[in-house]
């Protein structure tokens, strides 16, 4: 004989089974939405559309760049590019690859990669990055950039 705790035990193990999980983005989702992020910059800077560039970044951003002159932040970055461009000295990008995809948590992830290219003089130059990026309001923004090798 099966003891009535029993019978209800085996009821709710069976429950819990078949009970569908909620529905998340998987992993090869997010990723492929952080990569997104990548693509955007490469376009937009291949058409030396800075406002595109910018908005690809948070407001609080900290931009490692060599056009800025070190770590600034995004307002800061939006000048030095707006006065590159306007002085005819951005370099065209040739090529992105990216290396790695880390989650930090659901809402940060790490992005590194091999940046090459042209600067405004003819000269071809190959980066290593790393960007710090963060989800706000389910849209993937750059957060922080860091050179790894200039």
């Amino acid at each position: 004989m099966i003891a009535p705790w029993h019978l209800l035990f085996g009821f709710l193990v069976l429950a819990v089974i078949a009970t569908p999980l909620p529905r998340r983005a998987s992993g090869s989702d997010e990723e492929a939405a952080v990569k997104a992020i990548l693509g955007s910059y490469v376009d937009a800077d291949r058409q030396h559309d800075v406002d595109g560039i910018l908005a690809l970044f948070a407001p609080d951003a900290r931009i490692d760049s060599i056009v800025a002159g070190g770590k600034v932040s995004k307002e800061m970055y939006a000048g030095a590019m707006k006065g590159a461009q306007a002085r005819g000295t951005l370099g065209r990008n040739m090529d992105a690859k990216v290396t790695s995809v880390t989650f930090l948590s659901p809402d940060r992830a790490v992005l590194e990669f091999d940046y090459d290219l042209d600067t405004a003089r003819g000269a071809h130059r190959s980066y290593k990055l790393k960007w710090t990026l963060t989800k706000r309001e389910g849209r993937w923004l750059i957060l922080e950039t860091e050179y790894l090798r200039k």
